[in-house]
C-alpha cells in the first residue's frame, strides 16, 4: 500500500522456476527497483484466504469471485461471486442476496493481490463494465496481446517463466500505452478477459499459475483451425443466401477475428498475384474443396463473401476483361463494402449536380476555386486523381516588390464519403495501402468509388487545398493558407504533355498555342508558373529533395510478358514532386500549430515528405485529411495514443506490403530475364550450327537495342547484354546491380587486371548474362568492359 501510495505499480506474476511464483515490482521518481519473493511451487494456496478475489474458470468462462472461507482440506473452499447475480448450480446467501458457490482449487486461474481485493462488489460491477466498453471500443491493432505472447512461448512447457497471470498482463498493457486507464482495477479485469477469449495463443495453465503461452507453431495451427471452422460457417451461410435469393448483404455479414484476418489477407494477396499461395492454408483448403492456387484463392474469398461474387448490383463498372467478365480490382471486396461504395457514389454525383447548379458560387466555410484553372497531371491510363494543381500570379505593387506565385495543391475530400468506423473505412485500414502487384493493383478503396470520389473533369469536386505564395526570387515560402474548397471541372495532363505544353511556352515566348494536339492548351499558363514556382523553391533548399530522389522502376506481367519501364523524371515530374512535398510540409505545421498530432514518426523508413495528398492510396494519408478536417471544422481530432497506436498498426503492414511487392518483382524479373536467357542461348546454338555448316557468314548479332548506337556488338556466343553498376567487390566477386532491371548480379573478378582495378562502387559497367538461377534467385554475369 505506501509503495501504491508513492505511485508505483505492483505486478505479481508467476516467477522462475519451481522456487519463484510471483514479483513485486514497484518504482519510484529517481528509478525502479524491483523486488522479488521467493515462493515455493504450491504457496499460491496460502493466499486463498477469506477476503480474497480470485479467478475461476467454470463453464469455459472467467469467472470473479470473494473468498468467504478457507479450503477444506486444501481442495475446496466456499466463495461468492462478484458479480450480483445467481448461477445455476449455486445457492443463494439470504441475507445478501448474492450467490456463493464451492469452489475447487483447480478451477483457480490466477489471486489478485491485496491492493485490487480490497475492491467492493459495486467497485467490482462498475470496473467490469467500463472493462467491456474498453475492450468493445478499443481501435483496431490495440488490446492486443501479441507482444506478450512473443515474449512467452519460446519458454518450455512446465517452466513456470512461460506463464503470465490477469495482473501481469495488464502491467504489459499499461508499459505499452495499450490501456490508458487510471484505474489498474479496471486494467487487470480488462487483461482477464483478453486471456480468457484468446484461445488461440494461451491456454490454462496448472491451477493458480494464470495463463501459459503456446508455442508460435501451436498457436498458427490453432488460428487455422479456428479459421476453418469460421469459413465452413461463412460458406454455408452463402448457400443459404443463394438458395433463398436473398439479396440483404448484412445477413450473410461474417465477423471475422483478428487472426483471420491476417489469414485472409494472406490469401488475398495470393488470389491478386498468383504467387506465394500460405502454406498453413493448404489443409485448410483441401477439407473445404477448394484448389491451393490463386484461382482457388479467388474461389474462396467469394464463397466466404470476402470478395464479391457480382457486381450487378454495386454500380457500373471501371472497366471489364476482354471476355466480357467483372473486373478484379472492383470485386475484390465484400458485398457490403462495394454496396456502400456504390451508396456514396450516388451522393457524389447528386453533390456534384447541386455545385454545378450554383454555377460557381461558393459555399458558406469553403473556398471557391471555381473561377481558376487546375490541373491534374498524371501518367496514361491513371484513372484516379486524387490531387490537383492551380497557379496563378498575383499581381504586381499589391504589398509586396517581388514577383509571386501562389500554388494551390487540392486533394480529395475522400474522408467526406469513407467515414470513420464505416465498412469502407475498415476495408481500407486492413489493406492500410493499394498494392501494386506485377499482375495488377489491389486498391485500398474499390474503385467505383475511387473513380467517383476522383477530381472530375466535367463536373466540380470537393477539397482540402493548400494555397502557397512563393517568392520567385528567393524561393520562400512566404504565406501558406488550408481550407476547404471547391474545385472547378480539372484540365487533365498526361506527363509527355504536360512536358510539350511546357516546351510550347518556350518556343512561343511564354504565350501558349491556341491549339495543342490532343490536349486542351486551358493549362499551359498554370503548368508553366508551377515549373517557374517549383524552381525557385529546388534553388532554396539547394535541390535536397532531388538529390534524395530515385527513379522508379515499374513492372507489369501480363501472361508470360513481363514490362520494366524505367521512369526518367522530366521537369514537370521533378515540379509536381516539389510542389506535392512543399504542401505535405505544410500540413505537418499547421497540424503542430494546431497541437494536433499525425499517424506518422520522424525517423521512420516510411516517414515521407509527402503527407495527406494521396488519400485514395494510402490509409495514413486519408487520417492525416481526418485530423486537418476536424482543425478547419472545430471539431475534436483523434488524440496522440490513438495516431502512435495507428501508426504501429500501418508501419507493420507497410512492412509486409513492401517485402511482398519486392518479392513478387524480382521473381517476375528473374523469371523475365531466364527465358530471355534461354531463347538468346537457342538463336546462339542456331547461329553456331549455321556457321559450322558453312550457310551463313561468320557476324555478329546485336544484343543490346537499349544501349544505343554506340553499343558494341555480341558474337553469338553471348546470351545477352545489360548495363549495371558495381555494388562491390569482396572475395574474388563482383556484386552489381542491373540497371535495366534493378536486379543484383554476381560476377567472377575479371582476369584483365586493368578493369579489376577499376571497379570502383557505383562504377558503370556492361555485363554478359550468363545463366539465371530460379532456386537461389542469383543472377549470374561476367563483365565485358567498363
Amino acid at each position: 500500500r505506501q509503495a501504491r501510495a508513492a505511485g508505483g505499480r505492483w505486478a505479481v506474476a508467476n516467477g522462475e522456476g519451481a522456487g519463484r511464483d510471483a514479483s513485486v515490482a514497484q518504482s519510484d521518481g529517481e528509478g525502479e527497483a524491483r523486488q522479488e519473493c521467493a515462493m515455493d511451487a504450491l504457496a499460491w494456496q496460502a493466499l486463498v484466504s477469506p477476503g480474497a478475489v480470485v479467478e475461476l474458470w467454470r463453464d469455459r468462462t472467467i469467472r470473479f469471485a470473494r473468498v468467504l472461507e478457507s479450503p477444506e482440506g486444501g481442495r475446496s473452499f466456499t466463495a461468492r461471486w462478484m458479480e450480483d447475480c445467481a448461477v445455476a448450480d449455486g445457492d443463494t446467501d439470504e441475507s445478501t442476496g448474492r450467490a456463493f458457490v464451492k469452489a475447487s482449487m483447480d478451477e483457480v486461474v490466477s489471486v489478485w493481490p491485496t491492493y485490487l481485493s480490497e475492491a467492493s462488489a459495486a467497485e467490482f460491477v462498475a470496473a467490469r463494465g467500463e472493462a467491456e466498453l474498453l475492450i468493445a471500443n478499443a481501435r483496431p491493432r490495440t488490446l492486443e496481446l501479441e507482444a506478450l505472447h512473443a515474449s512467452l512461448c519460446g519458454f518450455a512447457k512446465n517452466n513456470p517463466r512461460g506463464c503470465v497471470s490477469a495482473v501481469g498482463a495488464a502491467d504489459a498493457l499499461f508499459a505499452s500505452e495499450q490501456i490508458r486507464h487510471p484505474s489498474e482495477l479496471v486494467g487487470t479485469i480488462c487483461a482477464a478477459l483478453l486471456l480468457s477469449l484468446d484461445s488461440v495463443r494461451f491456454k490454462r495453465a496448472p491451477a493458480g499459475y494464470g495463463w501459459r503461452a503456446l508455442p508460435k507453431s501451436v498457436a498458427t495451427a490453432r488460428a487455422y483451425e479456428a479459421f476453418e471452422k469460421r469459413c465452413a460457417h461463412a460458406i454455408g451461410r452463402e448457400k443459404e443466401q443463394r438458395s433463398r435469393e436473398i439479396n440483404d448483404n448484412s445477413s450473410i455479414s461474417t465477423v471475422w477475428s483478428r487472426d483471420d484476418m491476417e489469414i485472409l489477407r494472406l490469401i488475398e494477396l495470393c488470389a491478386a498475384s498468383g504467387k506465394s499461395f500460405p502454406r498453413a492454408a493448404v489443409p485448410v483448403f483441401s477439407k473445404l474443396g477448394f484448389e491451393s492456387n490463386a484461382n482457388g484463392a479467388r474461389s474462396f474469398l467469394q464463397s466466404v463473401g470476402f470478395w464479391s461474387a457480382s457486381d450487378a448490383h454495386y454500380g457500373p463498372s471501371i472497366q471489364r476483361d476482354s471476355d466480357g467478365g467483372a473486373p478484379k480490382e472492383l470485386l475484390a471486396f465484400p458485398p457490403a463494402v462495394l454496396a456502400e461504395a456504390a451508396h456514396q457514389r450516388e451522393k457524389i454525383e447528386a453533390r456534384r449536380r447541386i455545385l454545378a447548379s450554383k454555377d460557381g458560387r461558393s459555399e458558406a466555410g469553403l473556398w471557391s476555386y471555381m473561377g481558376k484553372v487546375a490541373v491534374c497531371v498524371d501518367d496514361v491510363g491513371a484513372n484516379f486523381r486524387d490531387d490537383a494543381v492551380s497557379c496563378y500570379e498575383l499581381p504586381s505593387g499589391d504589398g509586396h516588390a517581388s514577383r509571386q506565385i501562389v500554388v494551390v495543391v487540392h486533394v480529395a475530400d475522400v474522408s467526406a464519403v469513407v467515414c470513420e468506423g464505416s465498412a469502407l473505412d475498415d476495408a481500407a485500414r486492413n489493406r492500410a495501402q493499394s498494392i501494386y502487384l506485377p499482375t495488377g493493383p489491389l486498391h485500398m478503396l474499390p474503385p467505383v468509388l475511387m473513380e467517383a470520389v476522383s477530381f472530375s473533369e466535367t463536373a466540380p469536386s470537393d477539397a482540402v487545398s493548400i494555397a502557397m505564395t512563393i517568392c520567385t526570387d528567393s524561393g520562400e515560402l512566404v504565406r501558406y493558407k488550408i481550407a476547404r474548397s471547391l474545385v472547378p471541372p480539372v484540365v487533365c495532363y498526361t506527363f509527355d504533355a504536360a512536358k510539350e505544353a511546357i516546351s510550347a511556352m518556350g518556343s512561343n515566348n511564354g504565350h501558349p498555342k491556341a491549339v495543342m494536339r490532343h490536349r486542351d492548351s486551358r493549362g499551359d499558363a498554370a503548368l508553366a508558373l508551377l515549373v517557374e514556382a517549383a524552381s525557385a523553391m529546388s534553388r532554396a533548399d539547394g535541390g535536397r529533395r532531388k538529390r534524395d530522389r530515385s527513379d522508379f522502376v515499374s513492372v507489369r506481367l501480363k501472361g508470360d510478358r513481363v514490362t520494366v519501364q524505367q521512369y526518367a523524371f522530366s521537369t514537370i515530374h521533378e515540379a509536381m514532386d516539389e510542389v506535392l512535398n512543399s504542401a505535405g510540409s505544410c500540413l505537418r505545421r499547421y497540424a503542430r500549430h494546431h497541437k494536433v498530432y499525425l499517424p506518422e514518426r520522424r525517423g521512420s523508413e516510411f516517414f515521407a515528405m509527402r503527407c495527406g495528398t494521396a488519400p485514395l492510396r494510402k490509409y495514413m494519408d486519408l487520417v492525416v485529411q481526418r485530423q486537418i478536417k476536424a482543425i478547419l471544422q472545430y471539431e475534436r481530432p483523434a488524440k496522440r495514443e490513438d495516431m502512435v497506436a495507428l501508426n504501429k498498426w500501418l508501419e507493420s503492414r507497410l512492412v509486409e506490403t513492401k517485402k511482398l511487392v519486392q518479392a513478387h518483382r524480382e521473381d517476375a524479373l528473374l523469371a523475365s530475364l531466364s527465358s530471355h536467357v534461354s531463347t538468346q542461348s537457342r538463336l546462339a546454338d542456331l547461329g553456331r550450327a549455321a556457321l559450322s555448316s558453312g550457310a551463313v557468314a561468320p557476324a555478329s548479332v546485336p544484343l543490346d537495342s537499349s544501349a544505343g548506337p554506340s553499343a558494341v556488338s555480341a558474337p553469338v556466343e553471348s546470351p545477352s547484354i545489360l548495363r549495371a553498376r558495381v555494388m562491390s567487390v569482396r572475395n574474388g566477386q563482383v556484386r552489381v546491380r542491373l540497371s535495366d532491371t534493378g536486379l543484383s548480379a554476381v560476377s567472377p573478378l575479371p582476369s584483365d587486371p586493368l578493369l579489376a582495378a577499376a571497379l570502383e562502387p557505383n562504377a558503370s559497367v556492361r555485363v554478359a548474362v550468363r545463366r539465371v538461377d530460379l532456386s537461389s534467385k542469383i543472377v549470374h554475369v561476367q563483365l565485358l568492359s567498363l
